[in-house]
């Protein structure tokens, strides 16, 4: 049997042939290293997006009546002696109160506001409970005379609001030498899908006797 050699052009074509894998190979290899720098990309801005926190306490606070929500029985500034900030009184009442605080975004970018309360998340309300809905109102400049129900406020850079929370205590009776103190709230942010409770400081702690039911001796206003 009689074996041809190759022809001219089939050199050719095996030549060129073996020229292309290793274009190929380091095609991919650009490919999947580029691949990698946006996967990890992806996950670095995962995890800022998750951790991205720029809500802050801002600059006023006080007792009630703010946007036209109730003020409330006797609440005063107590404890003011030797330079102390002090705080802020609430007598038992059986009535809806309200107390003001504010909040602001110093980060780049915005977030949501989905709530803010004094009443700690998943507590149940067992001293305070929510009364009403919670307003906003812009911190600076004309002031509306009443606030705004807040639902999904966009909270932008450099944006600040003053916040109304109305509040009722579980019980206006309570036992003498028994006392509660409120130092803090809380505010419930949105921000690319990520969802978390936010714990700042109030301006002014809170002290009132502590509301008990159920108790014999106890001391019970008539408001």
């Amino acid at each position: 049997m009689t074996i041809s050699p190759p022809r001219g052009d089939d050199v050719g074509q095996r030549d060129a042939d073996a020229q292309q894998p290793p274009r190929r190979r380091l095609r991919s290899w650009i490919a999947g290293g580029l691949l990698l720098v946006l996967v990890a990309a992806a996950i670095t801005s995962y995890g800022l997006a998750a951790r991205y926190q720029p809500v802050e306490f801002g600059d006023t606070f006080g007792q009630g009546g703010l946007g036209g929500q109730p003020v409330g029985h006797g609440l005063r500034q107590v404890n003011t002696f030797g330079g102390s900030g002090g705080q802020l009184y609430i007598p038992p009442q059986k009535g809806t109160f309200s107390i003001g605080e504010s909040i602001g975004n110093t980060g780049p970018r915005a977030v949501t506001i989905e709530q803010v309360t004094l009443v700690a998340p998943g507590s149940g309300g067992a001293l305070l409970s929510q009364a009403g809905p919670t307003i906003w109102l812009p911190e600076s400049g004309p002031q509306p005379p009443t606030g705004t129900v807040l639902h999904d406020l966009v909270l932008h850079p450099n944006q600040y609001v003053d916040i109304g929370m109305q509040l009722r205590m579980a019980s206006a009776c309570y036992e003498k030498g028994g006392w509660s103190v409120f130092d803090q709230f809380y505010v419930k942010e949105r921000f690319m899908g990520f969802t978390h409770w936010v714990t700042l400081q109030l301006g002014e702690p809170l002290v009132m006797h502590e509301p008990m039911s159920g108790v014999p001796g106890l001391v019970c206003p008539r408001r």
